[in-house]
């Protein structure tokens, strides 16, 4: 069971996380397609109440409660394509956000997808990708660090967890070489449950250890061998949800909720996870929502909202702060250094250097050792120095090849100190 390198952060009542004022404030939210509610994917005979059946208050009720979150940043998944256009995109815009729906190849016979809101006043869109179950969005601050976004509905069918980590891995492939970004949000539903599948494994190791079950069951080796991401990446919500039910995010029918489907995971390096979603307001409503099923009068979706709190780790911002006014663009860099002395060259590195975002003590003693200089000498290398030389560069290369963008941008601008 993939287990998180840094503690979970508190969960907090929905209003107290609005009343934060973090710096990033994410929430993502299944919200229960209404064409499958009516017509399919699910049997929903044990609704009665018509706050729950009928769209429009339905749906007055989504668009409410995802008001009163206050969130700088709204993914949803399920978003029916003419609903966005005919009610979330104009009733969100009224509390100031903006937003982008998954552009689907084959709308006519997949009639929804995920959808990704903004606060327009905070921040910018600037770029997006759409994939089949993913869509990613770069959204820029007003002290230019850039946060990818990734809101993604994983595969349905609980048999193909290879389906699902391929999501990713091509995913975050597409996100690590085409996108201009600080750290890295993943949210959404997943179809499968937090600290107990393939999906879970991948986002937390990089990889899927052959050991990994998923829903019960065994992965099969060709999941184990997709390749590894590169982003170090932590759960906002904690690996080990307790007693079945306990922490649900999905109950569709009366007494059969699912715990984890529901995750927000997040790069701890650069981001620092400073509260998440209560995910139910008392412990009377989960027994009552578990007993009634939902969508119910304490919930408009078959799925309970998640979310969490950020603040830009200090180091991180020092780092990103830095390489801008060191490095710039490469004319003024060039401009720049060359009207400083040696020891302010080397004052600047050891400023970087101590700022970078390593992910342990490990890498950072491994960048003192492979980039220590060779003494000059006027005599002939031996053989043993040549082999050293040549075993020194292939560790470098090994460490930068392994290194996340905000560490090779920093090591890169100390090696040229």
């Amino acid at each position: 069971t993939p287990s998180s390198p840094v503690a979970a952060a508190e969960d907090q009542q929905p209003d107290q996380l609005a009343a934060r004022r973090a710096a990033l404030n994410i929430m993502s939210w299944n919200v229960l397609c209404e064409c499958y509610f009516k017509h399919g994917k699910g049997d929903y005979g044990h609704v009665q109440d018509a706050a729950s059946i009928e769209w429009e208050q339905r749906s007055d009720r989504l668009v409410q409660m995802m008001a009163a979150s206050q969130a700088d940043v709204i993914c949803l998944q399920e978003c029916e394509f003419s609903h966005f256009e005919s009610c979330y995109k104009p009733k969100l815009a009224e509390h100031g956000y903006a937003g982008l729906c998954q552009a689907h190849k084959k709308r006519d016979l997949h009639p929804q997808g995920v959808a990704t809101f903004w606060k327009e006043a905070d921040l910018t869109l600037v770029h997006a990708s759409h994939r089949s179950r993913t869509m990613t969005t770069s959204l820029a601050d007003g002290q230019g660090r850039t946060v990818a976004v990734v809101n993604c509905h994983l595969e349905g069918n609980p048999r193909r967890p290879k389906d699902r980590v391929k999501q990713l891995q091509t995913t975050l492939q597409e996100v690590r070489a085409t996108f201009e970004h600080h750290a890295l949000v993943v949210s959404g539903d997943f179809n499968s449950g937090l600290g107990a599948s393939a999906a879970s494994a991948y986002l937390a190791w990089g990889h899927v250890p052959p050991s990994v079950t998923d829903w019960g069951v065994p992965i099969l080796p060709d999941v184990a061998a997709i390749p590894r991401h590169s982003y170090t990446l932590s759960s906002a919500y904690p690996a080990h949800p307790g007693p079945t039910g306990s922490r649900f995010t999905y109950c569709g029918a009366p007494g059969h909720p699912v715990d984890g489907l529901d995750q927000v995971w997040y790069t701890h390096e650069v981001l620092t996870c400073v509260g998440t979603r209560q995910l139910h307001v008392s412990e009377e409503t989960r027994r009552r929502m578990i007993r009634a099923g939902l969508p119910s009068p304490d919930m408009p979706s078959d799925h309970v909202p998640v979310g969490a709190a950020f603040e830009w780790a200090t180091a991180a911002a020092d780092v990103l702060t830095n390489l801008q006014s060191v490095v710039g663009n490469g004319a003024a860099a060039g401009a720049a250094a060359a009207g400083q002395s040696a020891d302010e060259h080397l004052a600047i590195a050891a400023e970087l250097l101590a700022a970078c975002p390593f992910v342990d003590e490990h890498q950072r003693a491994e960048f003192s050792v492979v980039s220590a200089d060779s003494p000059a000498s006027s005599r002939k290398i031996s053989p043993e120095e040549i082999a050293h030389r040549k075993a020194m560069s292939i560790r470098k290369e090994a460490l930068f090849a392994n290194a996340d963008d905000a560490v090779k941008q920093v090591l890169a601008e100390v090696q040229r100190r």
